[in-house]
């Protein structure tokens, strides 16, 4: 009813619309109307599967290059950590073609940082109120003119040097035309989708692999069964872009990681006009929140809802999921424009953990934090070594 059906009668949350356009401007991520239907349209392109395979070869690289280097690190390895900035590393070089240029950590601590302002904001009524009086309001515009002079030196470099012979998304949205006004993006335009890939793109595929390594962790066999299939798939050789998509048991590993810790938890939408929902009446001017997180684990729709099985996602099961109960990535027309940059990124990630590494788990437990992500709130240990057979 509220993604689609009576879709008009809603539109993105407070909490969006007015928290986080403080960092990434007016993008797709916190507009509505005719402005957010202008940029899906321009940016679309960028993100269909035929595009991304242009750009898997870049990607395929900076995952390969990452996950060899963590071999060489003190052990154990804090994971979620290591992913934040394994994806962070691969939306840039998705983005503009190469690798990060300056210090990764500082542009990582500059994000994050901006982003836990936000959730500070939209958790805390008594930050809100008082956050101009404070130093963290001070802080938090320092770290967003760092990644603001950041991310327009890479558009100046951009447009002094053409985009000829380039394969990456700031390419593509620089170049891409409304095709029903003609209309391009300008630079503060460009800008605003430059940051919304950069926070959207990184946060929740980290926090996705962070909670997906964890659960195949904890079940050995399935793990197992995983890297079986990656070996008799494609070896150990790095994966093509098609043989990705020959790994149905990882892409089943893939849906269950996204339906049991789901990182785009929620979204959240204001009632334009009253309406009645499931026998309520919702007056004008309420927020709701549509918790994914919960549908996806609601025993009405979910055999052993809480448990981590791959299998509910075979092809002998499929039809007993209900089609609106796993919404990963949402529905509807704001249905995330990312959602196969991101499957894409999952698979190679699995495929060549499973290829070189062998991994011990060592934290028990770790309690997730519902923010504008759903992330692990403490750190996951895990000891990685080459692979020994």
């Amino acid at each position: 009813q509220v993604l689609v059906r009576q879709k008009k009668k809603f539109q993105k949350s407070k909490t969006y619309k007015e928290l986080l356009p403080l960092l990434t401007g007016q993008g797709m991520i916190g507009t509505d109307g005719e402005h957010w239907r202008k940029h899906r349209r321009i940016a679309q392109p960028a993100f269909h599967k035929k595009y991304l395979a242009t750009i898997y070869e870049q990607k395929r690289k900076v995952v390969d290059e990452y996950l060899n280097g963590m071999l060489k690190q003190p052990q154990p390895v804090v994971w979620n950590h290591e992913m934040t900035m394994l994806t962070l590393h691969v939306v840039t070089q998705a983005l503009m073609g190469e690798g990060i240029k300056g210090d990764a950590q500082a542009i990582h601590k500059a994000m994050d940082g901006s982003l836990n302002f936000l959730i500070q904001m939209a958790l805390n009524p008594i930050v809100r109120a008082t956050e101009r009086f404070t130093n963290r309001r001070k802080e938090f515009y320092r770290q967003k003119n760092y990644i603001d002079q950041l991310v327009d030196s890479m558009i100046a470099t951009r447009r002094r040097e053409g985009n000829d012979g380039r394969y990456d998304l700031m390419a593509m949205l620089m170049t891409s035309v409304d095709e029903e006004t003609g209309e391009t993006l300008d630079d503060e335009a460009l800008k605003s989708e430059m940051l919304t890939i950069f926070l959207a793109g990184h946060e929740t595929s980290a926090n996705a692999m962070s909670w997906g390594i964890m659960s195949l962790l904890q079940q050995p066999e399935t793990f197992a069964r995983l890297r079986e299939e990656v070996d008799a798939v494609i070896g150990q050789e790095l994966p093509s872009f098609d043989q990705l998509f020959q790994l149905s048991y990882t892409r089943q590993v893939a849906d269950e990681i996204l339906r049991l810790n789901p990182p785009a938890w929620a979204v959240g939408r204001t009632v334009l006009e009253s309406i009645n929902l499931g026998g309520y009446d919702i007056p004008e001017g309420v927020d709701l929140i549509l918790p994914f997180y919960h549908l996806h684990r609601h025993p009405k729709y979910w055999e052993h809802p809480n448990a981590f099985d791959p299998d509910r996602f075979s092809p002998e099961r499929m039809d007993d999921i209900h089609p609106k109960a796993y919404l990963p990535f949402g529905s509807g027309p704001r249905k995330c424009i990312g959602n196969h940059f991101a499957i894409i990124e999952m698979l190679l990630i699995l495929a060549v953990v499973a290829q070189r590494f062998d991994l011990e788990l060592l934290t028990d437990t770790v309690k997730g934090q519902a923010t504008l992500t759903y992330r692990p709130v403490s750190d996951i240990m895990v000891r990685i070594s080459p692979r020994r057979a």
